[in-house]
């Protein structure tokens, strides 16, 4: 039978299993506590519980996550992004928890703080790394995780439909600023992006060897997804090209770091004054002039390399004002010279 004591105004659950150390947790309520020990009981009475593995009582959360960043992260095309969820976390007073003690409810209060200064997505995503880093600790860095908190807790709801488009006034601020200070670069990266809708790692990924003038196309052979794509090119992306073309002094198109492009980019942005700009609305804006151009589904879907129709309309924003012309041309075509259609 589990044991549950009130210790420090907070209750504390604990199963003895036979040749290893008990598992304990401590829990603001006792309800919680009394949940936590019946399915702690029932997974070591049904699964078992490996006595090799490590005692919790000195990891804290944060140095699971400084593991996870070591052994786990550094193996992955994308991780710059869950790298900088990690330093999020690690400002948290979450992060000097010890395995052991963390409950859905300090789990609830970090989103609810990291709620008032971030986007629901954005705690989605934190939320999901520190679930599958959980996971990892007790599958295969044996540690005595009987439960994950983080899977449990409630996630906030996400709305992806954002109508952030960007106009030619934005842009035009854009190159200005970059000419009169002399990063030229980072405005051709953001055109291209503009051009071709591929992301900020995939844009970085492109060799020279990967463009196919006669054709019109590029090849993009490191995605967010897994499958390589082919991609065709306009006019002004070819335009692009082959400026930087001319000092080009690497096998890489865009010769410069993923960092070092983030922290232009954020400077550029803040120069110009345009406060709610992210380099991604690159992405949202080339997919939907795709669609205001008359494009369907399956040929943006090539373009954008989306493989579920359902995200890819998130990113569609087509402007009211340029569907109404398009009505009224489409309209104007069908009508008869008297009036009648």
């Amino acid at each position: 039978m589990p044991t549950i004591r009130k210790r420090n105004g907070r209750y504390q659950a604990q199963v003895r299993v036979t040749g290893s150390a008990p598992v304990s947790r401590t829990f603001m309520t006792k309800s919680e506590a009394v949940r936590w020990a019946r399915m702690t009981e029932h997974e070591v009475e049904t699964v078992g519980l490996s006595p090799k593995k490590e005692r919790l009582e000195t990891v804290t959360l944060g140095e699971l996550l400084d593991r996870y960043r070591r052994e786990i992260l550094s193996k992955r095309k994308w991780w710059q992004r869950e790298v900088s969820i990690i330093k999020n976390v690690n400002r948290h007073p979450l992060s000097k928890f010890q395995l052991h003690d963390l409950t859905e409810g300090d789990v609830a209060r970090y989103r609810d703080d990291r709620l008032a200064i971030a986007k629901p997505a954005t705690v989605v995503r934190e939320l999901a790394l520190l679930s599958n880093c959980i996971e990892i600790s007790r599958r295969e860095w044996k540690h005595a995780v009987t439960s994950n908190p983080f899977r449990m807790v409630k996630k906030p709801r996400i709305n992806n439909l954002v109508e952030r488009r960007i106009s030619s006034d934005e842009l035009r601020l854009i190159i200005d600023e970059c000419n009169k200070s002399g990063k030229r670069s980072i405005a051709n990266q953001f055109l291209f992006s503009l051009e071709t809708g591929v992301r900020k790692g995939e844009l970085l990924g492109i060799r020279w060897s990967h463009i196919n003038y006669r054709d019109s196309t590029i090849l993009i052979p490191i995605t967010k997804n897994g499958f390589p794509r082919t991609i065709p090119l306009t006019p002004a992306a070819i335009k692009i090209l082959e400026k930087v073309s001319i000092e080009a002094s690497s096998d890489f198109v865009f010769d410069i770091k993923y960092g070092t492009l983030c922290s232009r980019w954020n400077r550029l942005i803040r120069r110009c004054g345009i406060n709610d700009l992210r380099w991604h609305d690159s992405r949202h804006e080339a997919i939907s002039r795709l669609f205001e151009l008359g494009l369907g589904i399956p040929e943006v879907a090539l373009v954008s390399g989306h493989r579920d129709t359902k995200v890819l309309m998130r990113y569609t924003h087509l402007r009211p004002a340029d569907l109404s012309r398009k009505i009224a041309m489409l309209c104007q075509a069908k009508t008869s010279p008297s009036g009648e259609i």
